[in-house]
């Protein structure tokens, strides 16, 4: 990718954002993504770390803050996929995993697009 990706956890929580040159100038442009995985074994953020992030933050493509899961990626010399993936119940094993949210980062576009 001719682009920055940034892959980060440990916040227990799922996030999708564009990076910029300058957070503070809204017409600076995309230089890169970042994307938050949260934990199959951690425990839920509490809303009030984070309120309603993405309302305030034109960056911010995503945020989910229920759930527990991972981030899959696949990636090619063309694109990067990520299936942000979450289980219905972290206290059973055997509970079954769904997509959240699919972006996708396309080679020399900086910034994350929905993908269904």
């Amino acid at each position: 990718m001719r682009n920055p990706v940034v892959l980060s956890g440990d916040i227990h929580s799922f996030w999708v954002s564009d990076l910029k040159a300058d957070f503070k100038n809204d017409k600076s442009p995309v230089v890169g993504t970042e994307i938050v995985t949260a934990c199959l074994a951690g425990a839920r953020t509490p809303h009030a770390r984070f309120g309603d992030a993405q309302a305030r933050n034109a960056h911010v493509r995503y945020s989910e803050l229920d759930h527990s899961g991972y981030a899959l990626l696949e990636v090619t010399p063309k694109t990067l996929h990520v299936d942000l993936r979450a289980s219905d119940d972290q206290t059973v094993a055997a509970s079954p995993m769904r997509s959240m949210a699919r972006f996708v980062v396309e080679a020399g576009q900086p910034g994350a697009k929905n993908a269904g």
